[in-house]
């Protein structure tokens, strides 16, 4: 703060001018204070700006990560514990659905971290016990259970499945097994779609169409049903949603 004395001795108006009796030497006195004000009026309030506007940069850019199609999908493959440099399929026929980076075709051995929630969906002909052996076996992920819903199921019978579901650990995905010979039905989607609002935006929902021998064995679903599949729940824009067919080299 300047003191009283230099305010009156340099007080001067525009009228009269200058006093020839003042000190030119009392006007460099003031410098201390102009500086200061600059600093607290002029620098600090964009300094604060700047660190603000720099957080919510930072912010809105972890956010835009986490919102991303595919986000889920491919922190599940970053964080597996087993990679894969064999390829499933000629390239010619892996082309189909790599445009797309909301519904993934990569095989199910990548997704090899975390646990799994299995649903036999629509009365998938073979039995929890066998159907836990070959989901471990395929996909190396520990299952947590078996669930069953759709086909001649009542809506409330579901309804537990989602809340069974939803109370299971959060790091770990949701798998359903469904009958890759049969076009997906409305009434599946509706059930990934609540079940998403239920168990959160983030976390892995897999759709695994197969095939089914006359002993309960899994096979790979055909390439034109995989298709139709694909097509299909591509409808939901849901990015942690992801279509894995049932490997060749799984289950055994």
């Amino acid at each position: 703060m300047p003191s009283l004395d230099l305010i009156r001795e340099t007080l001067y108006y525009r009228q009269t001018g200058v006093s020839e009796l003042a000190d030119p030497g009392r006007w460099g006195e003031w410098w201390p204070f102009l500086v200061a004000s600059m600093i607290t009026y002029g620098l600090l309030p964009r300094l604060v700006l700047l660190a603000l506007a720099g957080g919510r940069l930072h912010r809105s850019l972890r956010c835009a990560f986490s919102e991303m199609p595919g986000v889920t999908v491919v922190l599940d493959r970053l964080t597996c514990e087993l990679v894969s440099t064999q390829a499933t399929a000629p390239e010619a026929s892996a082309s189909v659905t790599s445009a797309d980076p909301t519904l993934a075709s990569t095989p199910l051995a990548l997704l090899d971290a975390g646990e799994l929630g299995v649903v036999n969906w629509s009365g998938l002909d073979v039995t929890d016990e066998s159907l836990t052996l070959q989901c471990q076996t395929a996909w190396n992920r520990q299952i947590t259970g078996v669930h069953h819903a759709g086909g001649r199921r009542s809506i409330s019978a579901d309804e537990e499945t989602i809340a069974a579901l939803t109370a299971s650990p959060a790091s770990g995905g949701i798998a359903l097994v469904v009958k890759a010979w049969e076009p997906p039905v409305m009434e599946l989607l509706d059930f990934i779609r609540e079940l998403r609002q239920s168990v959160g935006s983030r976390r892995l929902i897999i759709v695994a169409p197969a095939g089914i021998q006359a002993t309960g064995q899994l096979t790979p679903p055909q390439p034109d049903d995989l298709v139709q599949w694909e097509k299909r729940l591509r409808s939901l824009q849901d990015p942690a949603l992801a279509v894995r067919p049932w490997s060749e080299g799984g289950a055994r």
